[in-house]
């Protein structure tokens, strides 16, 4: 399985309008790379984890992501 890969469902989030995802995570995106405030990281960390939890995805598909995000997210925290 790639990183990333399509995972059908029938939640809130896949039947989102795919632009107003891509807005969304530009968006969030964009509010990562520009804060340098490390409780904001760690409540956008945590809200895409729940977000995640809401789509119905299974902790094993995205195990792998899971695992890249929390390397970044500590060595992110080591940095500041």
């Amino acid at each position: 399985m790639a990183v990333i890969d399509y995972i059908p469902g029938d939640s809130f989030f896949h039947k989102l309008d795919p632009r107003v995802k891509i807005i969304m995570l530009v968006l969030l995106t964009l509010f990562i790379f520009t804060t340098k405030k490390f409780l904001i990281i760690t409540v956008l960390f945590v809200l895409v984890l729940i977000l995640w939890l809401i789509s119905g995805i299974p902790i094993a598909k995205i195990k792998g992501f899971l695992k890249l995000l929390s390397r970044l997210y500590f060595k992110l925290e080591k940095q500041l």
